[in-house]
């Protein structure tokens, strides 16, 4: 080793990783499990939450974010370190090892943080594909975490009332707009016509064709006759 080499802890790092999703797309979670293959030791585990996403995205995003752990801890690193990356999904380890075009968008965004992240490290790095019996432990991360999140939603939701037991202002949310203005405009048609009975009559006492004085109008007839 040449005396300008750093020397670095770990020099061989196999690194699994998985993403799941429920629903795809829907709440998404990535595992990341890195061993050091020298001592057989685990390094570090990590399970990432990540909203909502398909899980092609939550595969990428395992990779990412095990490259930016690296990244973060590149003191860690011998520059001759090699880096075994390891999934079960043949998708993301053909397009980033250059096999398959990216065509998503999404994805391509993904896989170029990957390599910017990657170019920032020393030594070699491959992406292996292996069954996913063998990547149960980045799959349990994920799914873990994914079950933990989901059970923190279910905690701050409120509970679901049923419809003939749900509140009075709940039922009346869901009437339409027709409707209330229909009860709206009756109601006040009621109120007016039993409070304004007296003004109408006299109204129309008013507009009665009258013929007094040879068919001349005289308001007067009017207060007399109202009188008598």
């Amino acid at each position: 080793m040449s005396g300008g080499q750093k020397m670095g802890i770990y020099t061989h790092l196999t690194i699994y990783t998985d993403g799941a999703s429920r629903g795809n797309p829907g709440l998404a979670a990535s595992g990341i499990h890195i061993v050091d293959e020298t001592t057989s030791e685990t390094v570090v585990d990590l399970g990432i939450a990540l909203g909502i996403a398909t899980n092609n995205v939550a595969e990428y995003q395992a990779v990412l974010h095990a490259v930016a752990w690296l990244c973060a801890h590149k003191e860690l690193l011998a520059d001759d370190i090699h880096i075994s990356f390891r999934m079960d999904s043949s998708l993301v380890v053909s397009q980033l090892s250059g096999a398959w075009k990216i065509k998503d968008p999404k994805m391509q965004q993904l896989a170029r943080e990957v390599k910017a992240h990657l170019r920032q490290l020393p030594g070699t790095h491959t992406f292996d594909h292996i069954p996913r019996e063998e990547n149960k432990y980045a799959d349990g991360l994920a799914n873990d975490t994914l079950d933990c999140h989901l059970s923190d939603i279910k905690y701050r939701l409120p509970r679901k009332v049923p419809r003939c037991q749900a509140p009075l202002a709940d039922c009346l949310c869901h009437i339409s707009w027709r409707t209330w203005s229909i009860a709206i405009f009756s109601c006040c048609l009621l109120s007016f016509s039993s409070a304004s009975l007296p003004f109408l009559q006299d109204m129309w006492q008013i507009r009665k064709p009258m013929r007094h004085n040879g068919g001349i109008f005289d308001p007067s007839q009017v207060h007399s006759s109202d009188k008598a």
